[in-house]
């Protein structure tokens, strides 16, 4: 086992490696011969990769071909973002996760929630904001106005089909 270099400083790691404290790539970076203790993938997803079925499957494969990097024992991976679209990486995430393919967290906060107790919005019944100090309800149906229903629904309310837009709405009392 190499000893580390004299003079270096830094966070104490578990074991020593070769490959740098903190490294960043893009979705069509190379991952070659690299391992880690652990990795944040943030936003992931994008506006620009989510547009067609190739693209959505370019992220997806780059998830799954990132996984050799983290078999150290012990090692984590951490999933930080917003869907763009109903297909890509995160549904295929928690599909995953859900079936039992993966070990994985869900951690999903909507900038909105029921509450009977809540304003009323039109179409959603009563919400309140699950951040009320950053995101007080009129801000945020100030920001659906600006930004456009379907994308305030894919990034305020993590689902990227948006009830003020769809065509077959998934609430049954609503036909």
């Amino acid at each position: 086992r190499p000893s580390p270099p004299r003079g270096r400083r830094g966070p104490k790691r578990r074991r020593w490696t070769r490959e740098a404290t903190i490294a960043t790539t893009g979705v069509t970076g190379e991952l070659t011969a690299m391992h880690y203790d652990h990795g944040t993938f943030d936003d992931p997803v994008g506006k620009e990769n989510s547009q067609t079925r190739e693209l959505l499957l370019s992220v997806i494969e780059f998830i799954r071909k990132s996984g050799p990097l983290f078999n150290e024992p012990g090692a984590t991976r951490d999933f930080v973002g917003t869907p763009w679209h109903y297909a890509d990486a995160w549904a295929w995430l928690q599909e995953q996760q859900a079936t039992g393919k993966i070990p994985l967290g869900v951690y999903r906060v909507p900038a909105w929630v029921e509450d009977p107790a809540g304003e009323e919005v039109a179409g959603f019944g009563r919400v309140r904001s699950v951040f009320p100090t950053r995101f007080p309800i009129a801000s945020l149906l100030a920001i659906r106005e600006f930004d456009g229903y379907s994308s305030f629904a894919a990034q305020y309310l993590l689902n990227p089909i948006s009830a003020d837009t769809a065509v077959f709405h998934r609430d049954k009392n609503i036909l």
